[in-house]
């Protein structure tokens, strides 16, 4: 499906390559996507903090794409692998339908990239003999961790946190909070704040970032589809980086549920092999937009839409 509007004399032509494309969302089967605006950003702590492997920080310029604006539930999950569960932490539950899907693998997690494509007649990323993603199919995918960090980021340049860099205000995340202190007492949290949760709450239960996108700190940590390498940051390309062509780790990103400040911050790098799950681990679909739109244009784009 094809949607053609005129930018200052301009013709763009905008192609949703999935199931449905409304102004700035795509509709698959995994619910909304939104469209992630080209742009350049500094990746990594540029505060000073954090560890080696998010420095140095350095320019990267990231194509427009698709991204899920939800983490994917355990209900979408299902629809793949009926019998998964999400299981619990100390009596409360973490396998609700609108919870997001933990307890999944990077293995897991691209078969449900494989999956979800099949389902829509789209081209498969993941070569499951050898775990390779061939960028140029237009199948779902996990997000590299450039596009992760820069969507994160939401257009907040260097900035902590996806709110900003201080303390978060009302209703922005599902951190390490009050509600969380209440039952464990001995949890170092974000002294005031208080998301009403325990452990993961339903998908999309806070405010969006600047690019629409749910959860981007907190709730669950997301695998991202690259290899881990702590000194990748020193070799990375600037345009498009897809990271490593081999490795021992999968990375993810985003902090969770359990999390306080050092872990939720943008730029945290975490690694785990790729065939372990943990209860606070889950993912989010990503796929190429088939064309790249500055975030200028796609501001003119969208003002043109509405």
């Amino acid at each position: 499906m094809r949607s053609k509007v005129i930018v200052s004399g301009l013709a763009l032509t905008i192609v949703a390559l999935c199931g449905a494309y409304r102004g700035s969302v795509c509709y698959g089967l995994g619910g909304e996507m939104a469209l992630i605006p080209a742009g350049e950003f500094q990746m990594g702590s540029a505060l000073g903090e954090g560890s080696y492997n998010e420095r140095p920080v350095h320019t990267v310029y990231v194509d427009a794409f698709f991204m899920d604006k939800y983490e994917v539930s355990n209900g979408q999950y299902r629809q793949y692998r009926p019998g998964h569960d999400s299981g619990g932490h100390d009596g409360l539950s973490l396998d609700e339908d609108d919870q997001p899907v933990v307890e999944v693998s990077w293995w897991d997690a691209v078969k449900y990239c494989n999956w979800r494509s099949r389902q829509e007649g789209l081209g498969e990323c993941y070569d499951e003999s050898t775990w390779e993603c061939d960028f140029s199919k237009d199948g779902y995918r996990l997000p590299t961790e450039a596009e992760w960090e820069y969507a994160a980021r939401g257009g907040l340049e260097s900035r902590r946190y996806v709110w900003g860099d201080g303390s978060p205000p009302s209703g922005v995340a599902n951190v390490a909070d009050e509600t969380a202190k209440r039952r464990w007492s001995d949890w170092v949290i974000f002294e005031g704040y208080d998301d009403g949760y325990a452990v993961t709450a339903p998908v999309g239960s806070f405010s969006p970032n600047g690019y629409g996108l749910y959860d981007m700190a907190g709730n669950v940590r997301e695998w991202c589809n690259d290899w881990y390498d702590s000194g990748y940051y020193s070799k990375s390309p600037s345009s498009n980086p897809t990271g490593p062509t081999t490795g021992t780790y999968g990375v993810f990103r985003g902090g969770s549920w359990f999390h306080f400040a050092y872990g939720l911050r943008c730029a945290v790098r975490e690694r785990s092999l790729p065939r372990n799950t943990n209860n606070g681990i889950g993912f989010r679909c990503a796929k190429d937009s088939g064309t790249p739109v500055s975030p200028t244009t796609w501001g003119q784009i969208k003002s043109l839409l509405k």
